[in-house]
């Protein structure tokens, strides 16, 4: 459903106000994407390189969250994995797969409420 912009002096409905409420507050069946981006310098092979990505929604906790590397291919780094899932956001992390190098990856994630 697309955003909706009330104009000045219009009434406000319910549907205008439930907008607001799903995109901060995601309903059963939802989804968000957002974008994340890893990268780091390994000292070993085996490091984690982590980031925390913020969800919009507030007070519903994801039933799950799928990420792909479309962002930045993998560059000496394993598979990210999602993990911590709370209603705040979600830890990305990958662990690297060589010794002093550059370790890169990026790309969506989608939580699914």
């Amino acid at each position: 459903m697309p955003l909706i912009t009330p104009g000045v002096g219009d009434t406000t409905y319910a549907n205008s106000i439930n907008q607001l409420v799903n995109v901060l507050q995601q309903p059963p069946g939802g989804q968000e994407v957002r974008r994340y981006h890893i990268s780091g310098n390994s000292y070993a092979v085996g490091v984690f390189l982590t980031t925390y990505v913020l969800s919009r929604s507030r007070g519903t906790v994801p039933v799950s969250a799928t990420i792909d590397t479309s962002g930045a291919a993998l560059l000496n780094l394993n598979k990210p994995v999602a993990n911590n899932l709370t209603s705040a956001g979600v830890q990305v992390y990958a662990t690297s797969t060589a010794v002093s190098t550059v370790c890169i990856v990026g790309g969506n994630l989608t939580y699914q409420y």
